[in-house]
C-alpha cells in the first residue's frame, strides 16, 4: 500500500492528464453543441392545419459552475434566443445562421424561461377565416337586402380595411376599416372601432343611405373575430407533450411546462399581422 501510495502521488499529474485527454477525445462537447446550435436554426412545422411555422435565432448560451454532489454533476444551462413564428406561410427568407458563441459563467440561473415572440398572420390566412364565415351573409332593411358575395382583408398603416362584395338591392364592393386588439381573457383577435371607410360612407350616402345603418356593421363585425384559444391551448398541450421526457440523444433528457401565453402588441405590415407576446415556462436538462 505504501508503495502504491508513492507511486500514484508521483504520477498523479500525468494520470489526470490522461484521463482528461481520453475524456476529450471520447467526447467533444463543443462538436455536439455546434451541431445542435446549427439544428435549432432550421425552421419547424409545429401545426399542419393551420401551416404554422416556428423559427429560432439563438443569440447566446451560458451556464452556471459545475457542481458535485455524491454521484451527481449538475449545472444550470441558459439559452437566449429570438423566436418568430408564423401562421399561414413559411419562412420565404431564412436569415443567416449564427455560429456557436463562447458560453459564459454566471453564478445563478433561474430554473423559469420567458419566450418574447412574433408571430405572423398573414393576410391571406385572415381572409381565408373571414370568407368562410360571412361570405353568403344576408342582411335586410325593410324590402331592401344584400348578401355578402366575397371577403377580402389587408392591412393599411395602423387599420385593418375589410373589402366586401355584395350582390342584391346593393351590386358593388364596400370598404370597412377598424383597429385590431387581442383579448387575453377571451384569447381572441378581434376588430374595434369598426366603420365604412370614409370614401364608401360617402357613396353611400348618396345611393344606398340605408346600409349605413349600424345594424350592417353590427352583423359583420363579429365575424371578423378570429378565435385563438384553442390553438394557444393546442400549442401549449403539444409543447407540454413534447417536453415530457423528450430524449434529444441517449443519456440526455428534457422536462419542462410550458404554463402561459400572453399576446399583446399588434403590428400593422404588408404581408399580415405582427403578434407580439410571451411564453412562461419551466425546463429542466438531465444528463
Amino acid at each position: 500500500t505504501y508503495m502504491a501510495d508513492m507511486t500514484i502521488k508521483h504520477f498523479s499529474s500525468t494520470i489526470s492528464s490522461s484521463i482528461d485527454k481520453a475524456v476529450i477525445s471520447g467526447f467533444d462537447m463543443k462538436k455536439n453543441m455546434e451541431q445542435v446550435w446549427q439544428t435549432l436554426q432550421n425552421p419547424i412545422q409545429i401545426d399542419k392545419q393551420y401551416n404554422s411555422w416556428i423559427h429560432l435565432q439563438p443569440v447566446s448560451l451560458y451556464s452556471t459552475p459545475i457542481q458535485g454532489s455524491g454521484k451527481k454533476v449538475s449545472f444550470d444551462v441558459g439559452l437566449q434566443t429570438i423566436v418568430e413564428t408564423n401562421i399561414g406561410t413559411n419562412f420565404e427568407v431564412v436569415p443567416s445562421k449564427s455560429k456557436l458563441p463562447d458560453y459564459k459563467v454566471i453564478q445563478q440561473l433561474k430554473p423559469s424561461f420567458q419566450i418574447n415572440s412574433n408571430i405572423l398572420v398573414s393576410y391571406d390566412k385572415i381572409t381565408e377565416i373571414a370568407q368562410s364565415l360571412v361570405v353568403g351573409k344576408n342582411f335586410s332593411q325593410g324590402r331592401k337586402n344584400v348578401t355578402v358575395t366575397d371577403v377580402t382583408v389587408y392591412g393599411e398603416n395602423d387599420v385593418i380595411i375589410v373589402k366586401i362584395g355584395l350582390s342584391g338591392s346593393v351590386k358593388g364592393t364596400v370598404y370597412c376599416q377598424g383597429k385590431l386588439a387581442f383579448d387575453n381573457t377571451l384569447q381572441q383577435l378581434q376588430v374595434q372601432n369598426f366603420d365604412f371607410e370614409i370614401k364608401t360612407r360617402n357613396a353611400l350616402v348618396k345611393s344606398a343611405n340605408w346600409l349605413m345603418h349600424k345594424n350592417f356593421l353590427k352583423m359583420i363585425e363579429p365575424m371578423l373575430t378570429i378565435p385563438l384559444k384553442d390553438q394557444i391551448q393546442s400549442t401549449l398541450a403539444q409543447g407540454n407533450s413534447m417536453l415530457k421526457n423528450y430524449k434529444i440523444t441517449k443519456g440526455i433528457e428534457i422536462n419542462g411546462n410550458l404554463q402561459s401565453i400572453n399576446l399583446q402588441t399588434i403590428y400593422i405590415t404588408k404581408k399580415g399581422i405582427i403578434i407580439n407576446g410571451s411564453i412562461n415556462g419551466k425546463i429542466a436538462c438531465e444528463i
